[in-house]
């Protein structure tokens, strides 16, 4: 019995330490990343659609555009997604946002848009794409994605301005003064 307790606290304590080391160490990260001499250097990336068409930041007409990353299996990018679809409605043109699944299986990440789309929400707009990071290559090697929701706000110049790493509020209200 007192083996079994043992493991149980074990299994416990292992785990409140990982949330506390994931809590406390993703700011620091941030900090880190921006300290680097080429933070605000967009990398040169193509990103293939889900409907085959290429795309790149740098040839994207929009002033700002979020890069999220993100996956099915994500319960914090799935609650933040709706909130990014409707402010880049509200922006109006301005904003372009691209939703990149690090999923291993690109027909499950169509099939979650397609269930957002079912949901009524508008995942077509023209302002909105959807592609697949196939080999990781994008988000580990060009962006040092450490986990998702993670997303990188670039601006009119082309320069990575801000990483948010986690779930956000997405409304209106609370970014657009970090959209300027």
């Amino acid at each position: 019995m007192r083996t079994k307790i043992a493991i149980v606290l074990l299994i416990i304590l292992a785990n409140i330490t990982v949330y506390l080391y994931d809590y406390f160490s993703t700011p620091q990260l941030m900090e880190e990343q921006k300290k680097e001499a080429n933070f605000n250097k967009l990398p040169e990336i193509e990103l293939t659609l889900f409907n085959g068409n290429k795309i790149s930041p740098h040839t994207m007409k929009q002033p700002t555009i979020l890069l999220n990353f993100w996956a099915s299996w994500c319960t914090t990018c799935v609650e933040e997604m709706p909130d990014m679809i409707k402010l880049a409605q509200k922006m109006n043109g301005k904003l372009g946002l691209i939703f990149l699944s690090i999923d291993e299986n690109e027909a499950i990440a169509k099939k979650f848009k397609q269930k957002l789309a079912n949901q009524g929400i508008n995942v077509n707009a023209k302002n909105i794409y959807w592609a697949r990071d196939k080999n990781k290559d994008i988000s580990l090697n060009k962006f040092n994605v450490i986990k998702v929701p993670e997303t990188i706000i670039i601006n009119k110049n082309k320069e990575m301005t801000s990483k948010i790493v986690g779930k956000y509020d997405w409304s209106y209200q609370n970014i657009s003064a970090m959209l300027k």
